[in-house]
């Protein structure tokens, strides 16, 4: 039994309704992700004859507010094949992910690993608008990096039999569909970054190159960001 074989498996076990068992095989999983740097892209390809797994939402919640944590929350899900919006409330950012609940607890756990790599990153790097603008910088740069990630797997291939680009594509549409009949949201405008120390966001934008973006090993209990 090849990995990827193994990791539909886990993700299978992964909604027993034992919340123990279930646990442990998501955890399982993602540790066989990280081992190999697979992400959930790469087991949706293999499992060419499974359809789209039914759509829902699920949520966390976060300390931070500032727009490049928004910014880093939208490209984490894109990436794993799911949509995000946020609301503000009780001084903490609500986030909700919609795809398949194996991909929108993927994309959870990942933004919450690149928000976490981000404070932790800035707060040794320096101190007022250098470590802001060092956070702007690395969030920006590891969102760009994850669009060019899901560019470059769904971009049409002559040498590839993947049918990867209609699964992002038919995912992306149920998601949507999904988002549009349970969910009435006003779209804002959106603000231009204000970079106000420029050596600060290049050296964010430096680190972020140095930040594995394949899927983390992560527990599967929620927790807030400080």
């Amino acid at each position: 039994m090849n990995v990827l074989d193994k990791v539909s498996k886990l993700l299978a076990l992964a909604e027993s309704p034992n919340e123990h068992e279930a646990a442990l095989a998501m955890e399982k999983a993602h540790g066989l992700l990280a081992e190999h740097n697979l992400t959930m892209a790469s087991v949706a390809a293999h499992n060419t004859s499974t359809p789209i797994e039914e759509i829902g939402h699920d949520l966390a919640t976060s300390k931070l507010g500032a727009t490049w944590v928004r910014q880093l929350w939208y490209a984490t899900a894109k990436l794993y094949f799911c949509e995000y919006f946020y609301s503000r409330g009780n001084h903490r950012t609500h986030h909700t992910v919609i795809g398949s609940q194996a991909n929108s607890q993927t994309a959870i756990h990942m933004a919450e690993y690149l928000t976490s790599t981000v404070v932790r990153l800035s707060n040794t790097a320096g101190k007022g608008t250098f470590r802001s603008n060092f956070r702007q910088g690395c969030a920006y740069r590891l969102a760009a990096r994850m669009a060019e990630m899901r560019r470059l797997e769904t971009a049409p291939s002559t040498t590839s039999s993947s049918n990867l680009p209609a699964i992002y594509n038919q995912s992306e549409a149920a998601a949507q569909d999904y988002m549009e009949e349970n969910f009435s949201l006003n779209k804002g405008k959106a603000r231009a970054l204000k970079i106000s120390n420029g050596a600060g966001y290049r050296a964010g934008g430096d680190a972020a190159d140095s930040v594995g973006l394949h899927t983390q090993t992560t527990q599967t209990k929620r927790k807030e960001l400080n």
